[in-house]
């Protein structure tokens, strides 16, 4: 799985930015090194003797400086160390710049492509999503992808840091540095169960957020009918206990994660005494040769203890990475054919034809069965049936966002596939009964369909559309409607998205189940407003029998996915 991971960050990345990174931490790390180095010949110096001092280590050490033409002194000695410092200190400020524009460069990066897959993929694929899962992948799986990201690259800064130190303390002592190598290799095999419980816990993460984002959202969306049911204390316990679920998770990997960094102190506590040990003892190195060492201990032993735990991290985070890729691949494959500016489709001056149109939802169970219909241009029908009939599927075949198992669509003449498919959808107006408004002004909500649209074209349309009743708002057309368009009454949201709809100029406009959520005054004006398009355009009505669809002069009845009836077969 690791491998699998590390393959989908790599594609993530921006190489270039990845090797400055890695130049800067080798930077950082090799003056650190350098730095322990020097320790040696500048505590020879403040001793005033060379004498106790390892010559292996000295000796090559006064070569360098004697072949550059210098004698070491104390305070050059002091200078080079200081400078050494400065050096890593300005790589390690350029590095955790870098850095962090790279993680959020990734966030952005891995944002945009989520939130591209879902808006192109297909409706059928779109439509058998929770959007929870929608809201999981953009909010939570991608910032636990940014966390793993930025765990990747700390392990990789550890590592180098580490790999440094044990050349530092390769040149001050070999047998200490190998030692700490083999000792260090059995520590972090023994580590091996609990990296397993993180990347099991982080797998129960994803899995316990999205429970957690689909239960905020169908309690959040049912408020209505919890309180009309007095279901709060049920909602309230169904929601809690979600969150006390992952709140157990997370508490597991903390106090794993504790666990892990108490053993490790531990183990490297104990790993540093013993080499402290056989270095003075057994192999007799001098007190000189030992600070450095020690010193480049006292280093290493948070490096090897934030590496470890840096892992564990990584290993928790890291199935967020499979899960939001897993996501973004299956909306990629769901992806609409065609790319760029589609083609210009036809304006419906004929007709729209149906012809041996079939689709099943579900494998085995169809939904429409050999459907041959034809809408005359400017023809107002109404498409009737009982719930469940494949009402609702037809039209969105009819706008183009569902394209047919077998059959064929087509629009004066032209057949709607691929492109001409995606072109056909900009000609056509959705009005359904959950009226989308976005929170903003009336003006910004219908100049989403026609952005040069000015005032008089505007009020106009809110005419047409009965919804004149928005110039008496506060500000009018720029009074703001807030979230959902919840500063207006269901029957206004209605209007003002009806006027959005007309705005738009659609050969085709369809209104699914558009009043049936209305009482029966708003009802009427939605009614009276349609009833004034008619031989106007195109309108195609889904629903029930009611007001709205009694305006059409043409009723055509749907049920199980067949046509059964078409009340032109009986005029003609």
């Amino acid at each position: 799985m690791n491998r699998e991971i590390l393959s989908i960050l790599l594609q993530l990345v921006d190489r270039r930015r990845v090797a400055i990174i890695c130049a800067l931490a080798m930077v950082g790390a090799l003056t650190e090194g350098l730095g322990f180095i020097l320790l040696v010949p500048l505590l020879a110096l403040l001793v005033g003797s060379a004498d106790d001092a390892d010559d292996s280590l000295l000796s090559p050490v006064t070569s360098f400086f004697e072949e550059l033409g210098w004698q070491p002194t104390l305070a050059g000695l002091l200078a080079i160390f200081l400078a050494l410092v400065a050096v890593r200190s300005l790589a390690d400020y350029i590095r955790v710049v870098l850095s962090m524009r790279q993680s959020i460069a990734i966030v952005d990066a891995l944002r945009a492509r989520a939130l591209d897959a879902l808006l192109n993929a297909e409706w059928r694929f779109l439509s058998r999503m929770r959007q929870s899962e929608n809201r999981a992948l953009l909010l939570a799986e991608i910032d636990r992808t940014a966390t793993a990201v930025d765990q990747f690259a700390a392990l990789t800064r550890i590592a180098i840091g580490l790999g440094v130190i044990f050349l530092a303390a390769l040149a001050i002592a070999p047998p200490v540095a190998l030692g700490g190598v083999i000792l260090g290799g059995i520590v972090f095999y023994l580590y091996r169960g609990l990296r397993r419980r993180a990347r099991k816990t982080g797998e129960q993460l994803s899995a316990h957020w999205r429970r957690v984002y689909g239960l905020l959202e169908e309690n959040l969306d049912a408020l209505r009918s919890i309180k009309s049911f007095g279901k709060e204390d049920y909602a309230s316990d169904r929601i809690l206990r979600a969150f006390v679920a992952l709140r157990e998770v997370r508490m597991r990997f903390t106090a794993d994660n504790a666990l892990a960094r108490a053993l490790l102190q531990t183990g490297a506590a104990v790993i540093a005494a013993l080499l402290i040990w056989l270095a003075l003892v057994p192999w007799g190195l001098s007190p000189i040769t030992i600070l450095p060492l020690a010193a480049l201990s006292a280093r290493a032993l948070p490096q090897v203890s934030g590496l470890l735990e840096t892992w564990h991290t990584w290993a928790h985070s890291a199935p967020a990475v499979l899960a939001a890729d897993s996501l973004i691949r299956d909306a990629e494959a769901a992806s609409e054919t065609g790319a760029g500016t589609p083609p210009l489709s036809p304006l419906l001056t004929k007709a729209l034809q149906f012809r041996d149109v079939s689709l099943s939802h579900r494998k085995g169970i169809a939904t429409l069965q050999d459907i041959d219909l034809d809408l005359r241009a400017g023809e107002m029908v109404a498409l009737v049936g009982p719930s469940g009939a494949g009402k609702s599927t037809l039209a969105d075949i009819a706008g183009g966002l569902i394209a047919p198992d077998s059959g064929q669509v087509l629009v004066d003449d032209v057949r709607l596939d691929g492109d001409m498919r995606r072109a056909w959808r900009r000609r056509v107006a959705y009005v359904d009964q959950a009226p989308s408004l976005f929170d903003g002004t009336v003006r910004e909500n219908l100049l989403w369909a026609l952005p040069e649209a000015d005032d008089a074209t505007l009020r106009n349309v809110l005419q047409r559309a009965a919804a004149s009743f928005v110039l008496d708002l506060p500000g009018g057309i720029d009074c703001p409607l807030g979230e959902g368009g919840r500063q207006l009454s269901g029957g206004e949201r209605q209007r003002v998205v009806l006027a959005r709809a007309l705005l738009k100029k659609p050969s085709l406009l369809i209104l699914d189940e558009a009043t049936s959520a209305l009482d029966s005054v708003s009802e009427a004006a939605v009614a009276e407003a349609i009833s004034d398009l008619a031989g106007q355009q195109t309108i195609l009505i889904i629903g029930h029998r009611g007001a709205l669809t009694d305006l059409a002069p043409r009723t055509v009845t749907i049920d199980a996915g067949r046509i059964v009836a078409d009340s032109r077969d009986r005029q003609e």
